[in-house]
């Protein structure tokens, strides 16, 4: 054994350096795809859990909006003759009492589709409106957008500051200067020209502005009521700030804020201010930089004071209540309401409530209560109402929406004899409403978040 030998070598390989470079890359890039293939798969999964998700929300939508469709149809298709007629016909309403049509109603004219609408103003004489509209999103960015009436594809959105934040009221100049005032929550009062859409002039407040109006005297000064309850006077030719600054009864937030026309003119320094917040309304008399509000009697109640209407040719007021929480109405309204005359349904949204309506009479502002009706008022939100003048007929009715049959309803304020109802083309609730005279012949807009309704007047 020991001659025997191996006739055979060991095996010798050759390493080939770039095809074991290769395999390395194309196993790595094997792995590199398997793994993005298992992300894929993760992020499948759950866009597919998203999808599901929203789909069942979108069911769930057109089921509500089947049951409200098809509770609006069992309103309107009740038995009771009577009360179809009062929704179908506001003529009707008016008639069935006085058996003569009512002295002014309106027309469906068409309707502006919108996004996110939130308040706006109507300019008669330039036929424009301007809309603030909260766009989708997080943080709630808020645009001004300017439409045309005459031309309702000219379309304009006029952008903001991103500390501007949420606008809380907005109304064009009445002097024809082509202005507007608003106020908003990023604690600024800001006046802006329609024509060149810059901010002409921009106040820095102590505290988020609920209100502003304009003097209907004097286009140099605005006022602004603030959510701390005071309520500011600014002089447009004074850019730095208010020249008079006063503090409210309370600090609860002043909601509403009328210039009230007949204390003063466009040289006095005498003004009389009208504001309403939680505790009722308010008289601010002001002279030159001082002034202090005085509570207007009779409407400090057990309700909460949540909207005001004020028409300047006749010192008329309509001031809306909702009930305290835990407390019990002992003022009853001589007037029935909508509710009670049988005109509603069960899918009520709203609180029992009520308006009263005040005339202010004399030098010192006496306010004499005229009459009052019962109401189903929003029971969170602060709603807007109007006193619509017609002007030269020396007629007015009050403009208010009744939340449980979701209908604007037409009031004479000095009875609130209801004279017609006129259903809201939206289901969304009504975030403002404004009347204006525009090229002869009045305009009503109403502002829901996905459009705004037209109404033109129509005389008998």
């Amino acid at each position: 054994m020991r001659d025997v030998r191996k006739i055979y070598a060991s095996r010798v390989a050759a390493v080939d350096d770039e095809a074991h470079k290769r395999i390395l890359f194309l196993e790595a890039k094997l792995s590199s795809m398997e793994q993005k293939t298992a992300r894929w798969s993760d992020k499948e999964a759950q866009w597919k859990k998203i999808e599901a998700e929203l789909q069942l929300e979108v069911n769930k939508l057109k089921k509500k909006i089947a049951h409200m469709e098809s509770s609006t149809k069992g309103v309107q298709s009740q038995p009771n003759v009577a009360s179809q007629e009062k929704y179908i016909s506001g003529h009707n309403i008016y008639q069935e009492h006085h058996g003569k049509s009512p002295y002014c109603s309106f027309r469906h004219q068409g309707e502006l589709l919108i996004n996110g609408g939130r308040i706006f103003d109507i300019d008669g004489g330039r036929q424009i409106l301007l809309l603030a509209r909260r766009l989708p999103g997080v943080g709630g960015t808020f645009v001004l957008t300017q439409m045309s009436l005459h031309s309702p594809g000219e379309i304009d959105d006029i952008l903001l500051p991103p500390t501007t934040r949420a606008i809380k009221d907005l109304h064009l100049s009445p002097h024809s200067n082509g202005l507007a005032v608003f106020g908003s929550l990023g604690k600024k009062l800001s006046v802006i020209s329609l024509e060149s859409h810059n901010t002409v002039l921009s106040y820095d407040l102590p505290a988020a502005p609920w209100s502003c109006s304009w003097d209907l005297n004097s286009s140099h000064h605005i006022y602004a009521g603030l959510q701390n309850g005071m309520v500011l006077v600014f002089d447009m030719r004074q850019t730095t700030g208010p020249f008079a600054s006063m503090t409210g009864l309370t600090t609860n937030p002043v909601h509403t804020i009328h210039h009230l026309s007949g204390n003063s003119t466009p040289t006095s320094d005498v003004r009389t201010l009208l504001s309403a917040s939680s505790i009722g309304l308010c008289q601010w008399n002001i002279s030159g930089s001082e002034g202090s509000p005085s509570l207007v009697s009779e409407t400090g109640n057990p309700g909460i004071c949540i909207s005001s209407s004020y028409c300047p040719r006749s010192d008329h007021i309509v001031a809306s209540y909702r009930p305290r929480v835990g407390s019990s109405d002992d003022t009853v309204p001589t007037q029935p309401s909508l509710t009670q005359t049988g005109a509603n349904n069960s899918n009520s949204n709203g609180v029992d409530g009520f308006h009263v309506c005040h005339k202010r009479r004399g030098v010192d502002s006496y306010y004499q209560k005229l009459s009052s009706t019962q109401a189903i008022v929003d029971p969170i939100r602060l709603p807007r109402t109007a006193i619509i003048d017609f002007g030269g007929e020396g007629k007015e009715l009050f403009a208010s929406c009744d939340e449980s049959t979701r209908f604007l309803i037409f009031q004479d304020p000095l009875t609130f004899t209801i004279t017609q109802l006129f259903p809201l083309s939206s289901h969304l609730p009504l975030q403002d409403l404004k009347y204006a005279d525009v090229n002869g012949s009045g305009l009503l807009g109403l502002l829901t978040d996905d459009r705004l309704q037209l109404l033109r007047k129509e005389s008998p």
